[in-house]
């Protein structure tokens, strides 16, 4: 299967002519996955993923492993040279990254704010996870309660910037069309925090982290004698994987019914997965 690259941020997947592909999306999104409990958390280790109530906690890469770390090794002592070779390995690390890594973590956790204090500092020797820890599995199907989503510009590919106005469109439509579904389920963020990465090079996890989103929208439209080819893809922030992807091809006539259109397809494909419905 050949791969394309169809967001300017260099995701890169199959492309599909034509026929949408969810194969991968009940094993990436709606299975069994292993994840830690502890107080209003669920650690998934999938990312690893933080999430408090059911809702995304963004949390850097390094911090992120820190807290599986210690969580994975609950009421025990995990020393600083295990901490710094096993999260910064074949690096020379200064202790302060760690320390300033357990800062981030505390303030993120609000260490104390519910009378339970998480990380505890072992004098001149490591960390102890102190809070009561349950692995279990996290069951959702189809996409996660709660689950934010950002829709990215997408990428104009035909090299003619007369034709932005279509990405800008496109966008703009299924932004507010997905905003329009179950909200409880799915908070889509605002194009306005989403625009500024039209032209970036960060990958799927930066952008995820910072706009705080578990899943994007993205892709790129390519025109050819009077027809639109449109790709669509949606990319886990947690591991940059690839879950769905959908091509469209339309005759270039009518510029906000192609957009409308195509939007409600996009949309149609979330919504069933919203529903927990086979595709």
């Amino acid at each position: 299967m050949n791969k394309t690259v169809d967001i300017e941020s260099g995701f890169e997947g199959p492309l599909h002519s034509g026929h949408g592909s969810w194969a991968s999306f009940p094993e990436n999104i709606g299975s069994a996955d292993p994840c830690y409990r502890f107080g209003p958390f669920c650690l998934e280790m999938k990312g690893p993923l933080l999430l408090r109530q059911g809702q995304i906690t963004p949390l850097p890469p390094k911090v992120a492993q820190v807290l599986l770390l210690l969580v994975e090794n609950a009421g025990k002592v995990v020393e600083k040279e295990l901490l710094l070779r096993k999260i910064w390995p074949d690096t020379f690390i200064e202790e302060g990254s760690l320390t300033r890594a357990i800062c981030t973590l505390r303030k993120v956790l609000r260490d104390g704010s519910d009378g339970e204090e998480y990380v505890t500092t072992i004098f001149k020797c490591g960390y102890r996870f102190l809070a009561p820890v349950t692995r279990t599995f996290s069951t959702t199907t189809g996409i996660r309660a709660g689950l934010r989503l950002a829709v990215l510009p997408f990428a104009n590919l035909s090299g003619d910037p007369a034709h932005e106005h279509l990405c800008d469109g496109l966008t703009e439509e299924a932004t507010m069309q997905l905003s329009c579904l179950d909200p409880q389920r799915l908070s889509v963020i605002a194009r306005t925090s989403a625009i500024r990465y039209k032209v970036t090079t960060k990958n799927a996890a930066e952008i995820g982290r910072e706009l705080g989103a578990a899943i994007l929208l993205g892709g790129s439209v390519r025109l050819a004698h009077k027809r639109v080819r449109i790709a669509a893809q949606l990319i886990r922030v947690a591991d940059q994987v690839h879950v769905w992807s959908e091509s469209y091809q339309r005759e270039l006539e009518d510029v906000l019914a192609l957009q409308s259109d195509v939007a409600q397809a996009i949309v149609r494909q979330i919504e069933t997965r919203l529903a927990g419905e086979p595709v």
